[in-house]
């Protein structure tokens, strides 16, 4: 929930998509909005991931997240400093 800012325990319908542009590119968007009232409604967490190989053995993995809502708050502050 803190994702979203909604509050805990509070019943949201969710929506998650993938793009996988294989072998080495995904787009994950979460979804969320009241519920009932629809995708077009819905505070989005967009997230890209990459994948890149070194050798037979090794990957790098990135991946980067954004918020379009409380950017200034105590989890996008967590999920910086975890960064």
């Amino acid at each position: 929930g803190a994702t979203f800012g909604v509050e805990p325990g509070k019943t949201m319908d969710f929506w998650t998509d993938v793009r996988w542009d294989a072998p080495a590119a995904m787009y994950l968007i979460a979804q969320c909005a009241e519920p009932g009232a629809g995708r077009e409604t819905a505070k989005s967490t967009p997230s890209m991931h990459f994948l890149t190989p070194q050798s037979a053995d090794v990957t790098h993995y990135f991946w980067a997240v954004s918020r379009e809502t409380m950017r200034d708050d105590a989890f996008t502050q967590q999920l910086r400093e975890g960064f």
